[in-house]
């Protein structure tokens, strides 16, 4: 109320430097600078109130922003006549097309919608070194696993793939098969990494989360993300392909961690072209549509331990006859 009374600045400082476009402009930024201000200085400041508004205010700056450098970037390619136009100053206050620009600009108008959790990847190892891998998974040829102890070399996914039969890539040593223990035990390493990445992603200190089963259901959604992408489900209906893990699976990460990204960035069951560096583009796919357990996906075991329950059952009963 103070600056409006004293009237708008001629160069009112905003977010990103001196203002330079109309006075209403340059007001409401010098008015979300001052309220800004008295939010960090005020006892509130640190409150959630506080800092959604904060957000909101920085979100409109921010819009305004897109705006003027939009029609600067469109004033430097017309003529001092068509500047002076009454059909180009016209332009600069239609509020429809000010609104179309902004909703270009921006992933949500939505001010109420507050980014939680929103990292890149959003979803536990789907990406890894600006690679898909589902799609890098599914060029390879899997197979089931021969020994029924190896899950004992699947690392930190050894409570998880216990509960079901999994497949491993096919590798080579010298030219020869490589032995599915070492390749265990590989998989293992990778599904690790893309645990402890997506923690430190989160914010999450891996030595407080080193048993991920003994953690709250969001740090075992992702744990279990991290296994079912590196571990997949034997398949025994196309055998030698991959199989994905459920967007059960993927939809369970996103409830139990509360992920919002405010855009239509955040699915599981997706396909989009991506362009890659030479021009080309490549098709990816997101999680298979089904929620498990399916014969056609991996993943949704809610207590692995019943697998190996029921092979020991078989065992015993073997014995006993």
């Amino acid at each position: 109320k103070k600056l409006a009374r004293t009237g708008s600045p001629a160069a009112a400082p905003t977010l990103v430097g001196a203002c330079y476009g109309p006075a209403r402009y340059c007001h409401a930024a010098a008015l979300i600078m001052q309220l800004q201000r008295q939010l960090g200085s005020h006892k509130m400041g640190c409150s959630t109130v506080a800092k959604w508004l904060r957000w909101v205010l920085a979100t409109a700056a921010l819009q305004d922003s897109k705006v003027f450098a939009y029609f600067h970037e469109q004033k430097k390619n017309l003529s001092l006549e068509q500047q002076d136009s009454s059909e180009y100053q016209q332009a600069l206050q239609d509020p429809s097309m000010q609104t179309k620009l902004v909703t270009q600009q921006i992933y949500t108008t939505n001010p109420m919608c507050i980014r939680s959790y929103c990292v890149n990847p959003v979803i536990p190892g789907l990406m890894q070194f600006g690679q898909n891998m589902l799609s890098l998974n599914e060029q390879k040829t899997w197979n089931c696993m021969e020994s029924r102890n190896t899950w004992k070399l699947a690392g930190i996914c050894k409570r998880v793939v216990m509960g079901y039969n999994f497949a491993l890539p096919a590798a080579t040593i010298d030219g020869q098969p490589a032995p599915q223990a070492d390749v265990a035990v590989q998989q293992a390493r990778q599904a690790l990494s893309a645990y402890v990445a997506h923690l430190s992603g989160l914010g999450f200190d891996l030595w407080t989360h080193r048993e991920p089963w003994k953690m709250n259901d969001c740090i075992q959604s992702i744990w279990k993300m991290a296994c079912y992408t590196h571990f997949p489900r034997c398949n025994t209906v196309e055998q030698g392909k991959y199989l994905r893990p459920c967007a059960g699976s993927c939809s369970r990460y996103i409830s139990k961690c509360q992920v919002e990204c405010c855009d239509d960035g955040l699915q599981c069951v997706f396909t989009h072209g991506r362009k890659m560096k030479d021009g080309t583009v490549v098709i990816e796919e997101g999680y298979a549509p089904h929620v498990g357990p399916s014969p056609l996906c991996t993943g949704g075991t809610k207590h692995p331990q019943v697998g190996l329950l029921l092979v020991a059952a078989v065992i015993l009963a073997s014995l006993t006859q």
